[in-house]
C-alpha cells in the first residue's frame, strides 16, 4: 500500500477530533491504478441458504413468504441486477426423499448427536418453495456424499431434477457436491480421498445428471470444490483439482470456497475476532494464491466464497453472531474481499443462524451491512466498478475506495473501535482527500447503539420491519447528511463501532 494514501492528522481535524484517538487522513487516488481490484461484479453481495431452511425463508407458490422476498429485492435494486442465491450445505448432503411425505420438511426426532444438520426427510412440497424469487438466480447443490462409487445416488438424483425442473430459467448453474474434504471426518469416505477422487466422482454426476434430466440444457454451467472453511489446503487446492481435470468438459464457470472467520467458539471474542482489521484481512489473504493461480490459469472463471458466515458457534448466537459488531465485520470482510479480486460471496443464512440476515420476524443487523455494501457496488452496471483497500492505520479501522468507469465515485469507513453502549461513545475524524470538480459529499452512517446490540440498527437513516405486504422502511435522525468539500477535503466524524459511505457529488 502507497504511503500516501495515509498520514496522521493532528491538527486539520481539531472540531472532529476525540480525545482517545488520533484522527486519520485518507488520500485516495484520483483513479483506480494497478492497486485496484478487477472489475467487480454487481451480484458480489449475494445469498446462501443451508436447504433445511430454505422452505421457511421462501414459503410456495399460495403462501409466498413475501418478506423474504421483499428484503431480497431491496438488496437487487441497489445493485441493479439479480443476485444468486446458493441452496445446499450439509443438510443438503445428508437428508433423504420421503415421497409419500405431505409437509415440506420434516426434522429427525430424536436428533442425530453433533450433527444438527443431517437426517431431514424432504417431502415432495419443498420443491414448490423454488418457485418464488423470480427475480433472483439460483444455484442447486448437487449432493455427492452417498455417492455409489462415482456414481450420483437415486435419492440425489431424484430430488435433483425435480428442483431443476421447477426453477426453469432461474437456474444459474448446479454445484457439485458440498464440503468434500470433510466426507473423510463424516465417515462418508476413506482415509485416501483426495481432489483426484473428488473430480473422478464430481465428473460422473455431471454425466449421470445430464443423462438423467432432459430438459437439462447442454450448456448448464457448473461450480465445483465447495472446501470447507477450515480445509487443509496442502491437500486441497484449486490447482490439484485441475490437475486431475477437473474441467475436462469445458463447463465450470466458478469454484467455491467456504469462509468463517472462526470454526467454534474457542477464544473468540467480538472485539478480537470480528471487529478486528488486522485479523479479517489476514484470514481472508489465505485466498490469494489460489485467487491468484486460478486467473493466471483459467482466466473466465470465478473464484468464489459460496458459504460466508462470521463464527460457527450457537453458543455465541447473542453474545457475537447476531449483533452489531457481526454486521461491522460483514461490511469489512465484503469490501476486502472484494479489494482481493474474490468474484462473489454468498453470506449464509438458516433457521436459528444468528449472523442470518433475517428471521421470520425480524431484520437483523447483517442486513443493514449487505444494503451498505450494495450501495458501494451501486446500481451502474453500465459503468465497470473496481475497489481498492486503503490504509487506514491500524486493526481498528477498514478503508475502501470505489471507482466507476475509472474515476472516484465513493469510499467507505469502518470504526470498529469497541463501543458496548455504556459511557461516552468515542470516535474518530477522518480527512479524506478527493478529487477536483467535487463539490460536496453525501454521508450515509451504518449506526447501532453499540457493537453489542441485536437490534435497533439503521443504514443511511432507513429501518426495514417486516409488513403484511413485505417490509415497510421507518427513518430515524443522523443516517444521512451532506458535507461539503473545502480544498479538495472533506471531514467526517465517525463514531466508534459505526460505518460511513460517502458518495462524492459532483
Amino acid at each position: 500500500m502507497k504511503s500516501s494514501e495515509l498520514s496522521i492528522s493532528f491538527s486539520a481535524l481539531v472540531p472532529y477530533a476525540f480525545a482517545q484517538s488520533k484522527n486519520v487522513t485518507l488520500n485516495p487516488a484520483p483513479a483506480p491504478g494497478s492497486g485496484a481490484s478487477r472489475a467487480v461484479n454487481h451480484n458480489f453481495p449475494s445469498l446462501a441458504w443451508e436447504k433445511s431452511s430454505f422452505a421457511e425463508y421462501s414459503g410456495n407458490g399460495t403462501h409466498p413468504n413475501l418478506f423474504s422476498d421483499a428484503l431480497v429485492n431491496v438488496l437487487q435494486e441497489k445493485v441493479g441486477t439479480p443476485l444468486i442465491i446458493r441452496i445446499g450445505g450439509t443438510s443438503a448432503d445428508q437428508d433423504h426423499f420421503n415421497a409419500s411425505q405431505t409437509v415440506p420438511l420434516v426434522k429427525p426426532t430424536p436428533p442425530i448427536p453433533n450433527k444438527g444438520l443431517w437426517g431431514y426427510s424432504i417431502g415432495p412440497s419443498y420443491f414448490e418453495s423454488l418457485v418464488n424469487f423470480n427475480n433472483s438466480k439460483f444455484i442447486w447443490m448437487l449432493p455427492m456424499a452417498h455417492a455409489n462409487d462415482l456414481h450420483m445416488s437415486q435419492d440425489a438424483l431424484h430430488q435433483s431434477k425435480l428442483a431443476v425442473n421447477k426453477l426453469g430459467n432461474k437456474l444459474e448453474m448446479l454445484e457439485l457436491g458440498n464440503e468434500p474434504n470433510l466426507y473423510i471426518p463424516q465417515k462418508m469416505r476413506d482415509n485416501g480421498y483426495d481432489p483426484a477422487r473428488y473430480v473422478a466422482e464430481a465428473l460422473q454426476h455431471q454425466k449421470d445428471f445430464q443423462g438423467n434430466v432432459s430438459s437439462l440444457p447442454a450448456n448448464t454451467k457448473y461450480q465445483a470444490l465447495a472446501y470447507a472453511s477450515n480445509v487443509d489446503r496442502t491437500i486441497w487446492t484449486t490447482q490439484k483439482a485441475f490437475a486431475a481435470n477437473l474441467n475436462r468438459n469445458s463447463n465450470i464457470h466458478s469454484v467455491s470456497w467456504h469462509y468463517y472467520q472462526a470454526v467454534s467458539g474457542t477464544g473468540v471474542t467480538l472485539q478480537n475476532t470480528l471487529m478486528n482489521h488486522t485479523h479479517t484481512t489476514s484470514s481472508l489473504n489465505r485466498f490469494a494464491a489460489e485467487i491468484r493461480w486460478l486467473h493466471a490459469h483459467n482466466p473466465s472463471l470465478a473464484f468464489v466464497l459460496g458459504e460466508v458466515g462470521s463464527v460457527i458457534a450457537p453458543e455465541l448466537k447473542w453474545s457475537v453472531q447476531a449483533t452489531f459488531g457481526n454486521a461491522l465485520w460483514t461490511v469489512d470482510a465484503m469490501l476486502y474481499a472484494m479489494s482481493i479480486n474474490v468474484t462473489r460471496m454468498h453470506m449464509q443464512s438458516g433457521t436459528g443462524f444468528g449472523y442470518a440476515p433475517w428471521n421470520g420476524t425480524d431484520v437483523r443487523p447483517a442486513f443493514y451491512a449487505l444494503a451498505m455494501v450494495g450501495d458501494f457496488v451501486g446500481n451502474s452496471t453500465e459503468k465497470e466498478l473496481k475497489v481498492r483497500h486503503l490504509d487506514g492505520g491500524g486493526e481498528r479501522v477498514g478503508a475502501y475506495a470505489a471507482y466507476e468507469g475509472g474515476v472516484l465515485e465513493r469510499a467507505v469507513v469502518v470504526n470498529m473501535g469497541f463501543y458496548d453502549g455504556g459511557g461516552r461513545r468515542g470516535g474518530r475524524g477522518f480527512e479524506i482527500k478527493v478529487p477536483d470538480g467535487v463539490g460536496s459529499v453525501r454521508v450515509r452512517r451504518l449506526m447501532g447503539p453499540g457493537a453489542t446490540a441485536t437490534g435497533g440498527t439503521s443504514w443511511g437513516g432507513v429501518v426495514w420491519k417486516k409488513s403484511a405486504k413485505g417490509v415497510v422502511e421507518d427513518h430515524v435522525q443522523g443516517g444521512t447528511e451532506v458535507i461539503k468539500v473545502v480544498r479538495n477535503k472533506v471531514q467526517v466524524e465517525v463514531k466508534d463501532s459505526e460505518a460511513v459511505l460517502l458518495q462524492l457529488l459532483r
